[in-house]
């Protein structure tokens, strides 16, 4: 480590306390480091690298740090970039994902069948599903014969996703739901508590006798996660012939070659000596599987994984504490555990102590060497107060005190950064987000939504689509002609829609039907009806003949950027209050258009409008980012997006039971 930060490293070390200071020098062997909210865990990841080059001989290209996003990836080096300087970009920080296709392109040879493959998108998956349901035979209990014939489609699609993830085959899958019977045959709870005679057979069952009768009903609900998990090798090959490939197929090709080339997989393990894991708890099966053939070359490895069970985002309670059991079993490694917080106050802590002590499935309570009692690290100028709990009738009540609350921390000086709302889903902050849109109060908002949902592209589909039918099926009836007359882009007066369409309807109960296309485009016509500005109609008739004649004569994309520039649509974006989204939403449809132009060479308007029409029946969206950005703006956020965050003054909504309890059942699940 350079000179110049080597006083950098020395000053952070300096200020880590006694926990820290002990995951960041036992640079040797297996290390499990269990790390509560707020405990400092994305510093200590970057010193603890640090301090392994400045203690080893090992060279920046032989630490691997495995994260589980990008954005914790571009804070790792971000973060490790100021403790070493430019030798942080030598350091290998990677999402499993991103490790992943690093190998393959290091040995495109050994990855050569999987060339051709293509990433799979919903759509595509939607049309492999039908056809996977379509070959099923007739006594599968997954062909519907009532109702909507593919109506599994997405629990299958779920199930696969999940074997994959977790890398379990159709075996393991029927070899669990076996050991459940077998444990419902001395289960309490279905065996017979008194002697009982079956009215059919006349045999009676003793007390103690298993119920078959009650543990038949409960395995009934298996049958259809059996047939599905037999499914999984008809779909991959489906998936294979297709020439597609999904995201969780990237670590199975890589697991596959290392389970079958001990060469490459020798050179990787040979390459990484040291091994950092971040956000442990959320690793998944083949992640875990991943990192174990990494690490079990060496008796002892220098693998190092931080993570807190109480914090899982993306894997469920129980599975979380097996994985970090699974490595204190199999690696027998030094424990650390960071208990001092620096984010909260203790009366929070405690607080929140007292609510996770429910969960069963917890270190704490399953190893008595580790004591998870967060303590505050310093107490500031922040009064020690305990949570309020506001108790409301109704979610107006609800909303009218937050209101209320927020205007209280503002008369005392308080600004809007210092404020967050946080949530379980983005609908449930709706109502507060209309506020203050109509109050004019700043907020903080990033949320995934759905490009077809938004009202501009909803427009310029609309728009698209009675272009693409007159060119097709010319002078055909249809209420979107008018619908776009009302566009604002389109700057027709409403009035004279109106006109429009009471003479259309009265010339057609009249016999002397006119149609639509006829009807715009004729100044005789729109003076007889008494237009009040005949010009702007037949403007818009000119523009539409023009773009009808266009279709033909350029590529969709090309012709999709004509009428969005020519029907004024991108320029009455730029006026409005909420320019910046609509632009991106726009943007994103007219590159998901671009893209789907290249892998369809033939795709037109009609089978672009039939793609979006199957999307929206099939609940599949097309997301960007919907952001609303003030410097000094209330910030309003999931629960899942508050991770690692802080703030002065925080409200939490819709504490209610049917809100946030885990759903033990979903249309997506078996």
């Amino acid at each position: 480590m350079k000179n110049l930060y080597q006083s950098i490293f020395q000053e952070a070390y300096q200020k880590l306390n006694i926990a820290q200071k002990s995951a960041v020098d036992h640079i040797e062997g297996p290390v499990l480091c269990v790390a509560g909210p707020g405990t400092g865990k994305t510093e200590l990841l970057a010193v603890r690298i640090g301090n392994i080059l400045n203690k080893t001989n090992i060279g920046p290209s032989g630490i691997l740090c495995l994260t589980y996003t990008e954005a914790g990836v571009t804070a790792m080096r971000q973060r490790l970039r100021k403790y070493i300087g430019p030798e942080s970009f030598k350091v290998n920080i990677h999402t499993y994902h991103g490790f992943c296709n690093m190998v393959i392109s290091e040995n495109l040879p050994a990855f050569s069948e999987y060339g051709e493959l293509q990433q799979i998108d919903d759509l595509q998956k939607l049309e492999l599903m039908r056809k996977l349901i379509d070959g099923m035979s007739m006594d599968n209990p997954l062909k519907k014969l009532k109702g909507d014939p593919y109506r599994e489609k997405g629990k299958l699609s779920n199930l696969f996703s999940h074997m994959k993830r977790e890398n379990w085959s159709t075996e393991y899958i029927i070899n669990a739901v076996d050991r459940y019977r077998d444990q419902l045959m001395v289960d309490e709870n279905f065996l017979y508590n008194r002697r009982t005679k079956n009215k059919e057979t006349g045999i009676y069952s003793e007390v103690g006798d298993p119920n078959l009768n009650k543990i038949g009903k409960e395995m009934a609900r298996y049958d259809n996660l059996i047939a599905g998990a037999q499914e999984f090798s008809t779909y991959q090959t489906l998936m294979y012939k297709n020439k597609y490939y999904d995201f969780d197929d990237m670590i199975l090709w890589v697991l596959d070659k290392f389970n079958h080339d001990e060469n490459l997989l020798l050179n990787y393990q040979e390459r990484f000596q040291y091994i950092l894991v971040d956000e442990y708890q959320d690793t998944n099966g083949s992640q875990n599987e991943l990192l174990y053939k990494l690490a079990n070359y060496w008796e002892r490895p220098n693998l190092f994984v931080v993570g807190d069970d109480d914090q899982a985002i993306y894997r469920f309670q129980g599975a979380n504490v097996s994985n970090i059991i699974d490595f204190k079993m199999s690696f027998d490694p030094k424990e650390i555990v960071l208990t001092e917080n620096y984010r909260s106050t203790q009366a929070i802590l405690d607080a929140s102590k007292n609510l996770i002590e429910h969960n069963e499935d917890r270190l704490a309570s399953k190893f008595e060497n580790i004591d998870k009692n967060l303590h505050a690290a310093t107490q500031n100028n922040t009064p020690n107060e305990k949570p309020k709990i506001s108790i409301c009738n109704n979610p107006v009540q609800e909303e009218a005190h937050i209101i209320e609350q927020i205007n209280e921390l503002l008369n005392q000086g308080v600004q809007y950064k210092d404020i967050a709302i946080i949530y379980r889903n983005h609908k449930h902050a709706q109502d507060l987000i209309q506020y203050f849109k109509y109050s004019k109060i700043p907020f903080n908002l990033t949320k995934k939504e759905n490009i077809l949902n938004q009202i501009i592209v909803k427009k310029l589909v609309n728009l698209l689509s009675v272009i693409g039918a007159e060119y097709k099926f010319p002078d055909q009836i249809s209420n979107l002609q008018l619908e776009i007359m009302y566009y604002d882009f389109l700057e027709i007066n409403p009035r004279d829609i109106g006109r429009l369409s009471y003479h259309l309807y009265a010339s057609s109960v009249e016999g002397n039907k006119i149609s639509w296309r006829d009807s715009i485009s004729n100044r005789k016509i729109l003076d007889e009806w008494e237009m009040s500005d005949v010009d702007k109609i037949l403007h818009f008739s000119r523009k539409l003949e023009s773009w009808i004649a266009a279709i033909p004569n350029h590529t969709l994309q090309s012709w999709i950027e004509i009428v969005m520039t020519e029907s004024g649509l991108l320029r009455s974006i730029l006026n409005n209050s909420d320019a910046t989204n609509e632009m991106e939403a726009v943007k994103v449809f007219f590159e998901w258009v671009k893209d789907l132009s290249v892998s369809n060479i033939e795709l037109d308007i009609e089978s672009l409008l039939e793609l979006i029409n199957t999307m929206n029946e099939n609940g599949i969206s097309k997301d960007f980012n919907k952001i609303f950005s003030h410097e000094n703006g209330i910030n309003l956020m999931t629960a899942h997006g508050s991770k690692g965050l802080e703030f002065e003054y925080v409200f939490m909504i819709k504490m209610t039971q049917d809100i946030w309890a885990n759903k033990s059942s979903s249309q997506f699940e078996y």
